[in-house]
């Protein structure tokens, strides 16, 4: 038996799921910004130990984006204009018309290429770029360098462009995203048009050299590469009043159903590859299947597609991760490699302007995804801050468009509806984090009827995780196809029952699951196997910096191990997430099972 404890003392999130409760938080605002909405006392829900305010009072506010000495300059769509909002220590901003007489501007991007910085702002009809030195508060050197975007003056849409704003984004090898999104609900002569109006086109950094990257995209109003790659993720606006796919026993077939559109088809949050087709206007993904809302599954859309006629399944691009339907997400914001608090930085946030047609309101927040180091996707969806909705009368007083991190790890959020910018600060509480772990290699059977009076055991013997357990199931880690094996690996019980466990082949594969973590001391056992190969045990805290490395199973054919990890984190609501990977070897390590015990030994 070997040992040993690790202490740790700063804040990253890294579980399954964000980890903070939503507290109801009275929105600070100075006395010289408080007409509608805030001529009277309101409040939103923000995470635990946070506040939030008005910083600056912007009509129509939408995209955002901050200068690097804390400016923010945002986008008034209805206006024609760019503003810049100045800070001022004790005092209301100073707000500056950065730039005017344009065209339904829309998204706004700093981007440096040498040593000059520019500037990009999304028009509907052309993309323009200024150049920017530190402290303009006018835009310098206008060049436009793409013209001839599709807008309502095109003589077959009859002045009528129902997505007509754009949003753009830049890579690291100073490559121009631009998303050009539909001009209807669900009309097939989008899809057919030049330049394509359900697409991201790419472009050089000057606008030349324009090339198709992907279609069928109805409305990518957010468009951001994950920090330190080019791979491209946007947040989608799916389709309206979609009709009932399915031949089936309902009768519903090619009906609009209220309890189908409410929650059909879903908004998207997709990572987006050249060449690759998602869906719109022929295929729409189905959040009621068995994967949810993770890469789910296309249903034929009855409109475009009916039954497959059209085009096959197989033509379609699965997306990352569905949204719930009708949010309306717009603004997409990473917070990887920026100044937003620890426990948030690995993550992206994502605004909700809210839905128009659903039986009941849905959307009206921000919401946050923690981020998958391995897979680098997102993980399960959290709110992050709400209250813009009464659910109860169904009245709004708000609807978030976009999000900055700001220079002091805040957060900035615009709100059109209102006309304001808010900022959501976190407050760290005092760091008490820990993890510390012993390894046992000796063989022992495992035993269900465990006589510690263990809890919330999850047996890992099949892709699913047992209901209502607090343990959170299993994601496999690094690119692998799970296995079972059979003889002296199988799981043995007193009772004399056996189970087949899961077992990964391949340095860097393996298993992570998660289990609840608190401010008090508790334990988690976890059962795992070694055979042929040498495995790595790590756990983290949600509020921890660094993973813990537990003792390697040296002994590369342990028949049953046993580590036992004692945690307690800095604040309520985290996790301790526990990844057990191949570190050497040729052969395989199995994860058998994993048991909460209540009092830390």
């Amino acid at each position: 038996m070997r040992a040993t404890a690790i202490f740790l003392a700063a804040v990253v999130a890294a579980s399954a799921s964000a980890q903070w409760t939503l507290t109801p938080a009275t929105v600070k605002v100075p006395s010289s910004m408080r007409w509608w909405p805030f001529d009277s006392t309101r409040k939103l829900n923000v995470p635990w130990n946070s506040t939030i305010e008005v910083v600056a009072r912007v009509g129509g506010a939408r995209f955002m984006a901050l200068a690097p000495n804390g400016d923010i300059l945002v986008s008034q769509p209805w206006d024609g204009k760019i503003k810049l909002v100045r800070r001022v220590a004790g005092k209301d901003p100073l707000i500056f018309d950065f730039a005017k007489n344009l065209n339904l501007p829309h998204d706004i991007v700093f981007h440096k290429i040498g040593a000059t910085t520019y500037i990009y702002v999304a028009e509907t009809n052309r993309i323009a770029r200024y150049t920017y030195t530190l402290g303009d508060t006018v835009g310098k050197s206008r060049q436009v360098i793409i013209s001839g975007l599709p807008d309502s003056s095109l003589p077959e849409l009859n002045g009528s462009y129902g997505h007509a704003l754009k949003n753009i984004a830049l890579d690291l090898n100073h490559k121009l995203y631009l998303s050009i999104a539909s001009s209807s609900n669900a009309w097939p002569g989008d899809a057919l048009s030049d330049p394509v109006r359900c697409a991201v086109y790419r472009y050089n950094a000057d606008g030349t050299a324009r090339e198709l990257f992907a279609t069928g995209i109805r409305n990518a109003e957010g468009l951001a590469f994950l920090p330190g790659t080019n791979n491209l993720w946007v947040a989608i606006n799916n389709r309206d009043n979609i009709k009932y796919p399915y031949n089936d026993q309902t009768g519903w077939f090619g009906q609009e159903i209220t309890e189908y559109i409410d929650n059909h088809p879903p908004d998207e949050f997709t990572q987006v590859a050249k060449g690759a087709n998602y869906g719109w206007p022929y295929a729409n993904p189905n959040p009621s299947s068995l994967n949810g809302m993770d890469f789910p599954p296309f249903d034929p859309d009855y409109d475009n597609n009916r039954l497959w006629q059209n085009f096959p399944r197989t033509t379609f691009t699965r997306i990352s991760k569905g949204l719930p339907a009708h949010s309306a997400a717009l603004g997409l914001t990473f917070w990887q490699n920026t100044t937003a608090p620890l426990a948030w930085r690995n993550g992206a946030s994502i605004a909700f302007h809210g839905s128009w047609n659903r039986s009941a309101r849905t959307g009206y927040k921000v919401v946050y995804f923690p981020w998958n180091t391995e897979t680098k996707t997102p993980l399960a969806q959290a709110d992050l801050v709400t209250g813009w909705l009464n659910d109860s009368d169904q009245s709004v007083w708000g609807r978030p468009v976009d999000t900055a991190v700001d220079l002091d790890g805040s957060i900035l959020i615009s709100d059109d509806d209102s006309g304001t910018i808010y900022r959501l600060k976190h407050n760290p509480p005092a760091q008490t984090a820990s993890v510390s772990g012993t390894v046992a290699t000796t063989s022992l059977d495992l035993n269900i009827v465990s006589t510690e009076k263990a809890t919330d055991w999850n047996i890992f013997s099949a892709r699913t995780s047992k209901v209502g357990s607090k343990i959170d199931g299993h994601n496999v880690v690094g690119a692998l196809v799970l296995g079972s094996e059979i003889g002296e690996r199988m799981l043995r019980y007193t009772n004399g029952s056996t189970k087949n466990r899961l077992v990964a082949k391949g340095a860097g594969k393996g298993f992570s699951f998660t289990v609840p973590a608190g401010t008090t001391l508790q334990t988690v056992k976890v059962y795992v196997n070694t055979k042929g190969a040498v495995g790595r045990l790590r756990a983290k805290l949600s509020d921890s910096a660094d993973w813990v490395e537990l003792p390697n199973f040296t002994n590369n054919n342990v028949t049953n191990g046993v580590a036992t990890i004692a945690f307690k984190a800095s604040s309520p609501n985290q996790r301790l997430t526990v990844n057990w990977t191949v570190l050497a070897g040729t052969g395989s390590i199995g994860l058998q099972a994993a048991a909460i015990v209540p009092n830390a030994k």
